[in-house]
């Protein structure tokens, strides 16, 4: 397996055949805990795929990248948020330089091309997105409060 795969494409069974090193670096990557067994390590990285499709009331979200029907450029459903929300999100939540990094690329301007998905009318949260040659972004935030959930990114930041 290759260490320059990102984690959004490794589904359970990929991620059970990483070596330790691998999986320590992914977690490093993503903030979490790297000690522990093998199998600890491999249910961690799982878990937290898993969590970021979870709302704070429980409702399991889709996958913003196997999405393929129901995105829209009219951003009228939009939450109301401020820098502070997305600042707040990726570098004080988050607690990493790679969220840092990714801030400035928001502040810079490098996300546009912005679609929003309404998940459904009873879901508390929606997913946007920003599709370009160079970076796929997506995040989950309040329909309500417009604070961020979760998001992620394929980008080198």
């Amino acid at each position: 397996m290759t260490m320059n795969i990102d984690i959004k494409q490794l589904d359970d069974s990929a991620i059970e055949v990483l070596t330790v090193p691998e999986l320590k670096k992914y977690l490093r990557l993503y903030g979490q805990y790297v000690t522990g067994r093998k199998a600890d390590l491999i249910e961690r990285l799982k878990d937290r795929n898993k969590q970021k499709l979870i709302s704070p009331l429980g409702e399991v979200l889709p996958d913003p990248n196997l999405l393929s029907a129901d995105w829209t450029k009219d951003l009228c459903k939009l939450p109301n948020f401020t820098d502070n929300d997305i600042y707040n999100y990726l570098v004080l939540r988050m607690k990493a330089k790679q969220q840092l990094r990714s801030g400035i690329f928001y502040h810079d301007r490098h996300v546009h091309s912005i679609e929003y998905h309404d998940v459904s009318e009873s879901c508390s949260h929606c997913i946007v997105r920003c599709l370009n040659p160079d970076h796929r972004v997506w995040v989950i935030m309040s329909k309500v409060t417009g604070n961020v959930h979760s998001a992620d990114c394929n980008c080198t930041a």
